[in-house]
Parts: C-alpha cells; sequence; structure tokens
C-alpha cells in the first residue's frame, strides 16, 4: 500500500508528477497522444501541473511550419532542424518560443532533454559551419 501524503513539499512532489505523467501517457497511448509536463505549482495544501496533450505528427509540422514562418522576422539563419555540437552534446532546432526574446531558439538535446538558447549563437554556430578554410 503506497504511503499516505501529508504535505505536498518539493521531495514529494519531485517523486509525485512523474508517476502522474507516466499514468496519464499510458492511458493516451491508446489515441496515439502525446503528453508534455509543464510547470508546477505546490503549495503545501495543493499541486498545480500542467500537462499539454498533443497529436505527434500535427504538432511536429506546426512547429517547422511556425519556425520557417518567423526565420526573417527574428533573423534567424538556421534552418528547422540544424544540428550542432557543443560542450559535448548535439543539439537540433525544434522550434521557436516567441515569448522568450533573449533565448529564443528551442532544441532538443541528444539525451533527451531540452534546452534553449539566443539567435546569435545558433547562427554563429550555423555560419562557423559554411566557412570553408582556404
Amino acid at each position: 500500500m503506497a504511503k499516505k501524503i501529508k504535505d505536498l513539499n518539493r521531495a514529494v512532489t519531485k517523486e509525485l508528477i512523474p508517476e502522474m505523467e507516466q499514468a496519464l501517457q499510458k492511458t493516451l497511448n491508446k489515441y496515439g497522444l502525446t503528453v508534455e509536463r509543464g510547470r508546477a505549482q505546490f503549495g503545501g495544501h495543493n499541486l498545480i501541473v500542467k500537462f499539454e496533450v498533443q497529436v505527434p505528427e500535427m504538432a511536429l509540422n506546426k512547429a517547422e511550419d511556425d519556425y520557417n514562418q518567423y526565420m526573417d522576422m527574428y533573423d534567424i539563419k538556421a534552418p528547422y532542424g540544424f544540428e550542432f555540437t557543443a560542450r559535448g552534446k548535439t543539439y537540433t532546432v525544434t522550434g521557436i518560443n516567441h515569448k522568450a526574446p533573449k533565448n529564443r531558439i528551442l532544441l532538443s538535446v541528444d539525451d533527451g532533454t531540452k534546452a534553449h538558447c539566443p539567435v546569435r549563437m545558433v547562427n554563429w554556430e550555423f555560419t562557423k559551419g559554411q566557412q570553408v578554410i582556404a
């Protein structure tokens, strides 16, 4: 039998949220949907967790279309899906966060995590790969 939770503190939420996400994903697998965890807030007596449910194929197309549409506006040189290596990890460009003026580019990391970076970093990595050494 599971232990009875008396207080929703940081330690409890770190243990509870992944279990919630896993249970929700198990249910959504029947329908071909994916779930992605967002922000969480806790306050002792309550826990608020934001989950986003997506149709995987449509979500990828939407992200790529959005990225291609706003490349010129944000002066982004690197195409959607551009890969580069930094600090021993491989990063792939997966989208734009319009609400983040400093770290606007969304990335996926080869270890399965997500990251973000400034436009100038992606542009620098892209132009670095384009340069021909004479």
